[in-house]
């Protein structure tokens, strides 16, 4: 969420830096928090009520927030919004909370029951990141499917760090003969799925390389496992592009950047056909059931047999996610509130 607002926060600044009826923005911080260079928004650090709020984002955007822009358009872009502002825009990334509960922990749980329903209520206008996000909004009760608009993510921030070209052999890794993925401890990214497809003993000489370094508890790997830690986004790109295949097993998801980030960077996908994954890479990624492991496992084996199956399928997955930038998602917002509102 983080990633998306920063995006389109300075999508928006090349937008409204170009036009000479620019309306007067602030992005407003919380006290050490770092603001991205702006052009033509102004970015204002807000102290907390009584002081600095160190750490504490909620209650900051409950309180600080919320007074300092009373009786003002508030655009909200990382999933929650102050409960008591009345002219708030949101964007809810998705309604994980509810269809994936094991997920978080029991006061994240706990506040976003309570904060998500109230914001929608009063919120002037609803967005999320996809149909399929939308509809499980407003089945969780979080305003009606119908009525919340969808603005997609953007992938192309990827191309925007040179690759570290040194990356994949500093990582002990050699180009076109490994998979990738993310490393995650919330059953719904669905690692364990990977965990037991690498199993397989046709895969020993693929290794499964794993970005982050969190894995399910109790969970258990072999010698072709690869943890590689945090990587930096010169690091990421780098590993995108030399990678056999980019693996997204989730159990749902309410957009799913890494499959298109991959794809953007010269990567086959394979990705599960839950939650809005479908919706967004269909014709693009290589879709497979969530709980399937040997169908993963089989998938690539193929692509690492088959280098025109690959080829085609880089082929089609960069061609459909150019279309995602933030560029368009910005703008897409922009016009819609500068849209003369139906009375």
């Amino acid at each position: 969420m983080q990633r998306v607002a920063r995006e389109i926060v300075l999508a928006l600044d090349a937008l409204l830096a170009t036009d000479p009826a620019a309306e007067y923005w602030r992005l407003l911080h919380p006290p050490g928090a770092s603001a991205p260079d702006l052009r033509a928004i102004r970015a204002e650090p807000l102290e907390g009520v009584g002081g600095k709020l160190g750490n504490n984002g909620t209650l900051w955007e409950q309180t600080a927030l919320s007074w300092a822009s009373r009786g003002r358009l508030l655009i909200n872009l990382a999933n929650s919004a102050p409960v008591l502002h009345g002219r708030n825009i949101v964007l809810m990334h998705d309604a994980q909370v509810f269809d994936s509960p094991g997920s978080y922990s029991r006061a994240f749980r706990a506040w976003y029951r309570v904060m998500q329903p109230l914001v929608a209520r009063r919120a002037q206008g609803l967005w999320s990141v996809s149909a399929f996000s939308a509809y499980r909004l407003g089945r969780n009760g979080i305003g009606r499917a119908e009525s919340i608009r969808v603005l997609h993510n953007g992938l192309d921030h990827i191309l925007r760090v040179p690759a570290d070209d040194d990356a994949v052999a500093r990582l002990g890794l050699e180009p076109g003969r490994f998979a990738l993925a993310f490393a995650s401890a919330q059953p719904h990214k669905n690692l364990e799925l990977l965990l037991e497809a690498w199993r397989d003993p046709r895969l020993a000489d693929i290794p499964l390389a794993l970005i982050g370094g969190a894995l399910p508890a109790g969970s258990t790997t072999g010698p072709n496992i690869r943890r590689l830690g945090r990587v930096d986004d010169a690091g990421l790109r780098a590993l995108y592009a030399a990678c056999l295949v980019f693996l997204f097993p989730s159990t749902t998801e309410g957009f799913g950047l890494p499959p298109g980030e991959a794809m953007l960077c010269g990567a086959p996908a394979v990705v599960s056909d839950a939650g809005a994954l479908s919706e967004i890479y269909d014709g693009a990624a290589r879709l497979l059931p969530h709980n399937a492991p040997g169908a993963w496992s089989q998938a690539v084996l193929d692509l690492a047999a088959d280098a025109e199956m690959r080829r085609a399928l880089i082929a089609a997955g960069r061609a459909h996610v150019a279309r995602f930038t933030w560029e368009s998602a910005a703008k897409r917002l922009l016009d819609s509130l500068r849209a003369p509102r139906k009375r």
